[in-house]
């Protein structure tokens, strides 16, 4: 179970960094977004943890298709197109008043409520990542051949494991009946990027717990609750 709690990593992180508070790193979601223990757990693994984390890393490596390496490709960055089997699945077809049927195009106010949640996020990944400096897999261990342009950024935690939780917690808010097929999307999204030979797995471990405390706290700020209801009126109902 996750636990929102407060932590010195990122208030020490964005204390460093004084820009971190213009891009949206603001003190009401440093207080509940730093993880404690429970990421520092994954952060900092043993060489046998990780060992085992590169073994599973090569067998994914020997057993992927080129339909994964088209789909991790595609779901690298999370955009409100990588949910878009889940939107446009009713699970109710024979309800009086359906959902609205769904098209991204008719979403604009969801795609910049999406990107106001993911400028606000990226500071405290980009701090987190700072501060443990864990080198990509294939940096480390070159035998590890990722799918995609190799990245000088650090590893953990895992952005695009992040962002999946987020986005899918937000479109949950629009779609409550299509919950568990977001969520599970969005942490696809992060389980992919092991498959891509671009994360390790506590990685992505790590990203999903920022995630999901950060889709908590930045949803239930008043400003944001208010800017929910008025965009799933808009574009949702």
């Amino acid at each position: 179970m996750i636990k929102i709690l407060s932590l010195p990593l990122l208030a020490l992180a964005c204390a460093a960094q004084a820009p971190l508070s213009a891009q949206g790193c603001n003190a009401a979601l440093m207080d509940v977004t730093a993880a404690n223990t429970a990421v520092q757990r994954y952060g900092h693994l043993r060489d046998g943890a990780m060992r085992e984390e590169v073994a599973v890393m090569l067998w994914l490596q020997r057993t992927r298709t080129q339909a994964d390496i088209a789909r991790v490709r595609f779901d690298s960055t999370p955009t409100l197109e990588c949910f878009t089997e889940e939107l446009a699945h009713d699970p109710n077809p024979g309800l009086i008043m359906p959902h609205r049927p769904y098209r991204a195009a008719d979403h604009p106010r969801t795609r910049a409520l999406l990107a106001h949640a993911r400028e606000d996020l990226l500071p405290l990944v980009s701090a987190l990542r700072n501060y443990y400096a864990r080198p990509r897999p294939y940096v480390t261990y070159p035998a590890i051949l990722p799918v995609e342009e190799k990245l000088t950024t650090p590893s953990f935690p895992s952005s695009t494991a992040a962002l999946g939780c987020v986005y899918a917690q937000i479109l949950s808010q629009f779609r409550p009946d299509l919950r568990e097929a977001l969520c599970e999307k969005g942490c696809q999204l992060g389980a992919d990027r092991v498959l891509a030979g671009s994360h390790y797995p506590s990685d992505v471990l790590g990203g999903e717990m920022l995630g999901k405390a950060f889709a908590t706290a930045w949803i239930n700020q008043p400003e944001h609750r208010q800017l929910i209801k008025e965009v799933c009126e808009a574009e949702w109902r």
